[in-house]
């Protein structure tokens, strides 16, 4: 996946219109979770929130579309980050975005994964990779090329927040790969296993192609958490 941090500051709370400027003002913080809350109720409210950080053209159709949204402490500092999927049709591919506020502004980090691959939930992406307080995003990619319609191997990155950057972590927490998602990705292996003896339909031929590229993509996690070189 790319990766791309930029961040953006404001004059002051009247370069956004309330109540977005009220979010300037207040503080990021675990115990003000509930107010922020209230202040971004909806998807469309973060959007309009997005609209007034992220760089787009004139085009209606560059503006982004969110999806999820939550706030989290990924830091374990008790600040809150805004985290958020979005798609567009424009130029907004899935996209997980952590917003921070600070002292003059907002900034944003993004990870990007360079296709056409949906998002899954916040619920899955939000990890806690080592059972520290510190929170990772666990992001999926393609093993090679975008294969359209057909299954193809899908592999997971940890991208860490630190210094208001997403940076990819895959190596710092290979125990996460041995002891959660190596077991969970053969459970669901050994469960399309089972579901294909029964399967006599036509759907057969995709039913293969999906247990093919669930074994391939099994090998290379188990590979790089053996090697610790990320595929």
């Amino acid at each position: 996946m790319a990766l791309l941090a930029i961040a953006l500051g404001f004059q002051g709370a009247n370069a956004l219109a309330s109540p977005l400027g009220e979010l300037l003002s207040a503080p990021w913080t675990v115990e003000n979770r509930a107010s922020l809350q209230r202040l971004l109720p909806d998807n469309q409210a973060v959007s309009k929130l997005l609209q007034n950080i992220l760089p787009r053209e004139s085009d209606e159709s560059s503006l982004p579309k969110t999806n999820e949204y939550t706030f989290a402490d990924l830091r374990g500092d008790g600040a809150l980050e805004l985290i958020c999927t979005l798609t567009d049709g424009g130029r907004f591919f899935p996209t997980v975005l952590v917003i921070e506020k600070g002292t003059s502004g907002f900034s944003y980090s993004s990870a990007y994964d360079g296709g056409a691959m949906d998002i899954p939930d916040l619920g899955e992406v939000i990890i806690s990779a080592d059972d520290g307080p510190q929170k990772q995003l666990l992001l999926p990619r393609w093993l090679g090329m975008y294969p359209g319609a057909w299954p193809a191997p899908i592999i997971y990155d940890i991208y860490k927040y630190s210094d208001g950057s997403l940076r990819r972590a895959d190596l710092i927490y290979q125990s996460y790969y041995k002891n959660v998602l190596i077991p969970k990705l053969k459970g669901e292996l050994a469960a399309l296993l089972a579901g294909s003896k029964a399967s006599q339909s036509e759907a057969n031929d995709y039913r293969s192609a999906e247990i093919a590229a669930r074994e391939k993509a099994l090998q290379a996690m188990v590979e790089m958490s053996k090697t610790g070189i990320v595929p």
